[in-house]
């Protein structure tokens, strides 16, 4: 490899750090909802592009002479200049006048010989190339999705596990009792996982209002990130928490029967647990000093939402002004259980339901029908029957300063991408934005929730591209294995002997 051709492919490892650089530059400012990272997306792309075909043109001089390819050489040149370190190699590159040496040999026996001879070192092969590749791409892949569920580490990420001891000091006791109510975890072994989302800029001069976020049934808290981090990212403390026998959480244990088998202990009593955290949260004032407490709300999906009204019951006080829960989103759950809570609400409340949910259809005709359900819905406010004809969707009811606020969304989706979906994410920013005051001046649509979720799944393929090189490489380069690929070479040459020999397989009889 002469001078000119190493200088090209150093030019090119340089726009590839840089192209990887300005994807990560990209990430930091769609984080924060900078719309300048269409610039630095296209200059991401530009560098890639730009080292892929430097990457061809110097193949390309192991078997012509530069003056084949210098006026291309020179326009891709120009390009690099989005990589100021590549420009600069690439015109050393170009103004290079030095003759290039070659040596010709006409002895094909004699070169095929040399090929053979030349025995890569194990740091030259590809599969360890490969495992390099894939390490990197988990690390790098994983750092960029950390800057969008941490909004461009403008919010702290945490978790943390609520166990009974916790509860026994915050939440016993006539001095902890909330609304006549102390919800106390009752047996070691159950716990529960939380993650806390905490914007740097909470404190206890600058305490922000709180939204707990509930997951489905068979769903983790992961799955409900998306809502932690666009509500995180305009200054609400999120926890979000992992259901009963769900996630980070264990099983309630068992317990024994009059008959003597062993019964599991129900883990979904309680709200599923949002009874027990908002309480410890809302009592221990020396650990979560940074919080508004006269301003919590809580969302939830599908089964979730079931837990969320249960937590919006069990903390609704005899007027909004003395509630605990002052907003709740009920997402993705329309069933009679729910519709005979909405009288005991005291705080304002959305619902949503996709339009393309089984639930639509499934209960027709019956009291769980989504019509019934929605029409309870506007109409059974602070115990009184409103009574208006029919639910119209999107339609504003009531009054916010007065906790009766009642909404209706059907976003164009199905139930298992409704929390996907952006118009459902955004339709739930909107409604705490207004209903906690959360001091904020994104739009409701700029979300960058995705950038978690699409660099966690490249995370994700560089994983399985590091362990099956990795075992492969360690196949090819340790003497224990070595010998296993020895025999199977001998087999196939065995084989091809035969072939040789006596013509295909299926001839051998």
């Amino acid at each position: 490899m002469n001078k000119r051709m190493k200088l090209i492919k150093a030019s090119t490892v340089i726009g590839y750090i840089v192209c990887f650089l300005y994807i990560v530059l990209t990430a930091c400012l769609f984080s924060v909802s900078n719309l300048w990272y269409w610039l630095t997306l296209v200059l991401a792309l530009i560098s890639l592009y730009n080292s892929l075909y430097s990457s061809y043109l110097n193949s390309k001089l192991k078997e012509e002479p530069f003056e084949s390819i210098k006026i291309k050489f020179l326009i891709n040149s120009i390009i690099s200049i989005v990589s100021l370190p590549s420009f600069i190699i690439n015109l050393i590159a170009y103004f290079d006048n030095k003759p290039e040496k070659y040596v010709l040999v006409d002895n094909e026996e004699y070169v095929e010989e040399i090929k053979e001879k030349k025995v890569k070192k194990w740091y030259q092969k590809g599969n360890f190339i490969l495992t390099v590749i894939g390490l990197v791409t988990v690390l790098a892949s994983s750092f960029i999705a950390s800057i969008g569920e941490t909004s461009g580490y403008s919010v702290s990420v945490r978790d943390f596990t609520l166990t009974k001891a916790m509860t026994e000091e915050y939440n016993a006791g006539e001095e902890n009792a909330l609304l006549g109510h102390n919800y106390v975890i009752d047996n070691d072994v159950l716990t529960y996982a939380v993650t806390e989302y905490k914007p740097k800029v909470a404190s206890q001069e600058n305490p922000l209002p709180v939204i707990f976020v509930m997951p489905g049934f068979t769903r983790t808290k992961a799955t409900m990130s998306q809502y932690c981090i666009e509500l995180s990212k305009r200054n609400a403390i999120v926890y979000s928490i992992d259901p009963g026998c769900q996630g980070g959480t264990t099983y309630a244990g068992y317990d024994t029967t009059e008959d003597g088998n062993n019964e599991m202990i129900s883990a979904t009593t309680n709200a599923n647990g949002l009874n027990y955290l908002v309480q410890y949260i809302y009592n221990n004032t020396e650990e979560f000093d940074y919080i508004d407490r006269n301003a919590f709300g809580a969302v939830g999906h599908s089964a979730g939402g079931g837990n969320v009204g249960q937590l919006a019951q069990n903390f609704s006080g005899d007027t909004y002004e003395e509630s605990i829960i002052k907003a709740v989103y009920i997402s993705g759950y329309v069933k009679l259980s729910l519709a005979n809570r909405f009288s005991d609400f005291r705080c304002n409340a959305a619902m949503s339901y996709a339009k393309y949910d089984e639930g639509s259809f499934r209960y027709q005709g019956t009291l769980d029908a989504v019509e019934i359900v929605f029409k309870r819905f506007v109409n059974e406010v602070n115990g009184e029957d409103l009574a208006y004809d029919k639910a119209i969707i999107d339609y504003e009811y009531g009054s916010m300063d007065e906790g009766t606020y009642r909404v209706i969304h059907q976003e164009d989706i199905n139930h298992c991408f409704e929390m996907y979906d952006s118009a459902s994410i955004s339709n739930t920013i909107n409604f705490f934005r207004r209903t906690l005051n959360l001091d904020t001046s994104l739009n409701d649509n700029s979300q960058t929730w995705m950038v978690k979720e699409l660099f966690n799944g490249f995370s994700l393929v560089g994983g399985f591209i590091f362990i099956f090189a990795l075992l492969a490489f360690v196949i090819d380069v340790v003497p224990f294995f070595k010998s296993f690929r020895l025999e199977a070479s001998k087999v196939r040459e065995y084989e091809n002997t035969l072939k040789v020999s006596y013509g295909n397989s299926s001839d051998i009889i």
